[in-house]
């Protein structure tokens, strides 16, 4: 067998079994339930890159599998390169996608207003679904394309609690539907414990904020550090070398 049928063998070899093992997508924007024919910011487009990025990750898989194995050759490159492609399709596909990051940014910063926003419609006497529909369309972007979702499915009589319960998957919104969920299923008011939460999720946040300051700021310690030392020797330390050698020098002269 040649060396170029090896490869190829070694290539779909590996992209078969990339494609049997299960993709662990690490994507923490997620989608809602019911949201997979959504427009705008968070809609289909969104969907389609993630789809296009795992679809051809067996392809740069099996690209990178034949570099490998043309670069060590025979058996052995065959094994590396087989490896190398299972690895490269499973880090492609658990990749977190920049859309999804944006997702997830947006969220978590309007999560504690558009909370705050929803509990005063409630209190002002609004249904669940025109509360949440008349806050998605103030704030805008992924917040409207999400909550019109669950406004959608409220207005065609899903169960409330069906609905939080859904929510409670969603990556950022999970908090908002188990706080719901926990209302609704317990006969309490909806609004004092969005409150509740609201205040909740802003100390979380402010607790993030201060973690990744001090981790900036100890992270800097060390460039800093490195930085100063070269200043440090040729100030502090060459002088009393060169102080200490003269004097040397000065009394083997003088004794001598």
């Amino acid at each position: 067998m040649t060396s170029g049928a090896v490869a190829l063998v070694a290539a779909l070899l590996a992209v078969g079994i990339a494609l049997l093992l299960p993709a662990t997508r690490r994507v923490p924007g997620g989608t809602l339930p019911g949201r997979a024919g959504a427009t705008g910011s968070g809609g289909s487009g969104r969907s389609d890159e993630g789809d296009r990025l795992h679809r051809t990750a067996p392809l740069w898989a099996a690209g990178g599998g034949v570099g490998v194995y043309l670069l060590v050759g025979g058996v052995p490159g065959a094994l590396a390169g087989t490896v190398t492609a299972v690895v490269l399709t499973r880090v492609i596909r658990s990749a977190e996608l920049p859309s999804a990051r944006r997702r997830r940014e947006e969220l978590v910063a309007a999560l504690p207003a558009v909370v705050d926003l929803v509990a005063a419609g409630l209190a002002a006497g609004a249904a669940p679904e025109r509360a949440l529909a008349q806050v998605g369309r103030a704030w805008g972007g992924v917040v409207e394309d999400d909550l019109s979702v669950l406004g959608r499915r409220l207005a065609l009589g899903a169960e409330p609690v069906e609905v939080w319960r859904d929510l409670a998957t969603d990556p950022q919104w999970g908090p908002v539907g188990r706080a719901l969920a926990r209302a609704t299923e317990s006969g309490a008011s909806l609004a004092p414990a969005l409150r509740h939460l609201a205040g909740d999720l802003r100390r979380t946040r402010r607790a993030e904020s201060e973690g990744r300051a001090r981790s900036v700021s100890t992270r800097a310690a060390a460039p800093l550090g490195l930085c100063m030392l070269p200043a440090f020797v040729l100030i502090g330390v060459i002088p009393m070398i060169v102080a200490g050698l003269g004097a040397a020098g000065m009394t083997d002269l003088f004794g001598g």
